[in-house]
């Protein structure tokens, strides 16, 4: 029997899990340099509160090309 201890998969998907909203930050189009590595650490630090902030305060850019 086990002792009830998480395993190293159960840390993977927290890990992953709890880095999506930087991810999503990160490959976004909607910042870029400087400001897109502190809204990172924003939506580390908050997680999804984070993230929602970002999609909030920040706006879509008019030619994604740019």
């Amino acid at each position: 029997m086990e002792s009830g201890g998480i395993s190293i998969w159960q840390i993977v998907i927290i890990f992953v899990i709890y880095s999506l909203p930087a991810i999503f930050v990160l490959f976004s189009s909607r910042v870029k340099r400087w400001k897109k590595v502190g809204w990172v650490v924003v939506s580390l630090w908050f997680w999804f509160i984070g993230y929602i902030l970002f999609l909030l305060i920040t706006k879509k850019p008019e030619n994604p090309n740019n």
